[in-house]
């Protein structure tokens, strides 16, 4: 069963922010549309802390490691469908 423990970001971009879970496994960073919770890829780590520094050590300014995360997560399919 997952449990939500945060948001990675205090911002959103296009509604879209990084979820972090907690499983019965470790953790699961997912890249979630806000108002509706549509998940639009995903990614497992051993633990919350593991999924934290990974989101941590990526490049950019606060937008900048959001928009990042998210094209990880979802092989870079998100932001290419906006336009």
């Amino acid at each position: 069963m997952e449990k939500f423990v945060k948001y990675l970001s205090k911002s959103h971009l296009n509604r879209t922010n990084v979820a972090l879970y907690t499983t019965e496994q470790g953790a699961i960073a997912k890249a979630e549309i806000v108002a509706n919770g549509t998940v639009l890829g995903q990614r497992k780590f051993d633990s919350v802390e593991a999924a934290t520094e990974w989101y941590d050590a990526l490049p950019g300014n606060r937008d900048g490691q959001l928009a990042n995360a998210i094209e990880s997560l979802t092989d870079g399919r998100h932001f290419s469908q906006q336009d």
